[in-house]
């Protein structure tokens, strides 16, 4: 009876962390409605995805970058108030769509399988190497500059913790665990919204060849989990990059292919991209696609260059305020990328930097230009782990 009891309280506390993110991302979407979007599109859905889908993941990027900015000036450690005033006072500009919001409550089942796993989540081995200490600084300090010197793993700081920082309570990370459940629920939320609500056949053909693949995977190579999302120990954010990348990257396809373009979808979108390499700079591949779309979006809606980056001012802003910090912390633009780094700035050390560059790439065994393929190839997969994804 009292493990039914505390699983009945992790579903009410659950339910609760996931209605925050929801109602913050609601009101960043009240925002750009009433004062960003000059085409005023009245628009409920993102290319035939209920908008309220995404709003939890839209409140963690708000969330995340309200304390990044803040920690610029002061710590972050206690600015509940703030962020509570935001979105309790903006939500009240428009009412609920209840017809949206009771077919994504609907969704909302598999948590209450997630939710069980809560009893045996650990820490990943990156929170105690650097995760949980740089939410630590966070709380505790405004911005450093040289952050990296105390520690070269600190130059990676990710969106993921200045989000974290703020989810400490009562001696718990419970709710650290409860972010990545969050990011892998709307994973299968946006495959039964594919199936069950989309009426088109691209997203409901791709939903079932990525449950195929999941069945196949975990049938697979060496025991399967070969590439599709696991959940991750406490404090780690690579499922989130990974359940973003997919459905950035497969809206930005249905738009290129079905020519379906506007105005709305194209903020969000560009918003999940800025989202994905703020979370990690690996995810600065997204770009390859979005370029594609971006150029497509303007020859298809005969605009320009300009008008179209207007529309996605704030996010440039974010961007820079972005690059910025990571120059102030480890004096590049790409840590640990020393082509990146200025090395005029007074705490800046080249040398050391170099360091930690070599042993970045020797750790991930990345390869390094000019020297031989095969022979790289031959080390990557002499990893149990590259050569089951490879195959």
């Amino acid at each position: 009876m009292d493990m039914f009891n505390n699983y009945i309280y992790l579903v009410i506390l659950f339910y609760i962390f996931y209605f925050f993110f929801f109602f913050l991302g609601r009101s960043f979407f009240l925002t750009y409605k009433k004062i960003i979007d000059k085409n005023k599109e009245s628009k409920v859905s993102l290319l035939g995805f209920d908008l309220e889908l995404f709003f939890p993941l839209i409140g963690v990027f708000i969330l995340g970058n309200i304390v990044f900015l803040i920690n610029f000036i002061i710590p972050v450690g206690n600015i509940y108030f703030f962020i509570i005033f935001i979105f309790l006072v903006i939500n009240f500009i428009e009412k609920i769509n209840f017809i949206s919001l009771k077919r994504l409550i609907y969704t909302t089942f598999p948590a209450l399988i997630l939710i069980i796993s809560t009893y045996g989540a650990s820490f990943h081995y990156d929170a105690g190497a650097y995760h949980l200490l740089n939410q630590a600084w966070f709380r505790e300090s405004n911005i450093i500059f040289g952050f990296s010197n105390i520690y070269g793993a600190f130059g990676v700081s990710s969106l993921w913790d200045y989000v974290s920082s703020l989810l400490w309570f009562n001696d718990s990370f419970i709710f650290l665990h409860f972010l990545n459940i969050l990011f892998i629920l709307f994973f299968y939320q946006f495959i039964i919204y594919s199936i069950f609500v989309q009426k088109d056949k691209f997203f409901k053909n791709a939903a079932y060849f990525i449950l195929l693949f999941s069945l196949l995977d975990n049938l697979g190579f060496l025991g399967g989990r070969n590439g599709f999302i696991y959940i991750q120990g406490v404090s780690k954010q690579d499922v989130a990059i990974s359940v973003l990348y997919y459905v950035s990257s497969l809206l930005m396809l249905y738009s290129l292919t079905k020519n379906s373009y506007n105005h709305m979808d194209f903020f969000i979108i560009s918003s999940l991209v800025v989202f994905i390499i703020q979370l990690k700079i690996s995810g600065a591949v997204i770009a390859i696609i979005y370029f594609y779309y971006f150029y497509n979006f303007i020859k298809y809606k005969q605009i320009t260059y300009r008008s179209l980056l207007k529309e996605i001012v704030p996010l440039g802003v974010l961007s820079i305020c972005w690059t910025i910090k990571s120059i102030i912390h480890s004096g590049c633009l790409i840590f640990p990328l020393t082509a990146s780094c200025m090395g005029r700035l007074s705490w800046v050390d080249v040398g050391y930097l170099k360091d930690i560059e070599e042993v970045t790439v020797d750790y991930s065994r990345s390869y390094y230009f000019g020297s031989s393929i095969s022979d790289w190839f031959k080390i990557f997969t002499s990893n149990d782990v590259n050569s089951a994804v490879v195959y």
